[in-house]
């Protein structure tokens, strides 16, 4: 798991850093730890496509707060794991505000055990997520999984293909649209030669799918009413 450590005061970040590579060693899991001093960085860093699986996010920090950060990053990856820090329970409710995954209280090293089930719980769910995330290689030896819910649609360019994400930043490979489609789930689906949308985030339909972002993608005419119709199908279901 990638986890980030958010957090203005150096000795906290390095106390839970500790902790959590215990708790690595301990279960036999790889970790790699990120550490911020502010939530600016951290947030910046989400805006232009930075992901982690889990966040430890201090709830009482100059400038930006951690719940203010917490919304920021919620505008551009609904996915990844918040856990929230603080010396006082009073104000961790605030973070369900923002589907926080629980809040752990100050010092931490005397809630070892509660941090220690926390985690087992949250690479729990971190392994589920695999089985919904697409691993796309931009050569032998660099790729990126992107998650299936952070993809807005898929084009073809050529001899390469765009991943556009929710998170307004893309991803670009040289691959096959046939090939990426082989690997998506059923909210995905083939309008045109060019483009795979994913379903759950069109907006608008008429002659065109108009995505989420205002993209508008256009459906192969002579295959429009079908192609409209799985769509439809497609929301009916989800929505029973």
């Amino acid at each position: 798991m990638r986890i980030a450590i958010c957090d203005d005061f150096q000795s906290d970040r390095e106390a839970l850093s500790v902790l959590i590579e215990k708790w690595s060693e301990n279960s036999n899991k790889v970790v790699t730890i990120f550490h911020y001093s502010n939530g600016e960085d951290l947030v910046d860093g989400y805006q232009n496509g930075l992901t982690h699986e889990v966040i430890f996010l201090d709830i009482f920090m100059d400038r930006l707060s951690g719940i203010e950060a917490a919304f920021k990053i919620r505008e551009v990856n609904q996915e990844v794991s918040i856990v929230f820090l603080t010396s006082t329970p009073e104000f961790a409710i605030e973070g369900y505000s923002v589907n926080a995954d629980g809040y752990l209280l100050k010092p931490i090293k005397q809630y070892e055990n509660k941090l220690f089930s926390l985690l087992n719980g949250l690479n729990d769910k971190w392994m589920r997520d695999i089985t919904k995330s697409i691993l796309i290689k931009k050569n032998a030896s660099e790729g990126q999984r992107i998650r299936f819910s952070d993809i807005l649609y898929i084009e073809s360019l050529g001899k390469s293909i765009v991943v556009h994400k929710l998170s307004k930043t893309s991803f670009t490979c040289y691959a096959k649209l046939g090939d990426i489609s082989e690997k998506l789930d059923k909210r995905f689906l083939y309008c045109n030669r060019s483009y795979i949308v994913n379903m759950d985030y069109i907006v608008g339909v008429k002659d065109n799918f108009v995505m989420h972002n205002g993209d508008v993608i256009p459906i192969k005419v002579r295959l429009r009413k079908e192609i409209k119709g799985e769509y439809f199908d497609y929301i009916q279901e989800k929505e029973r």
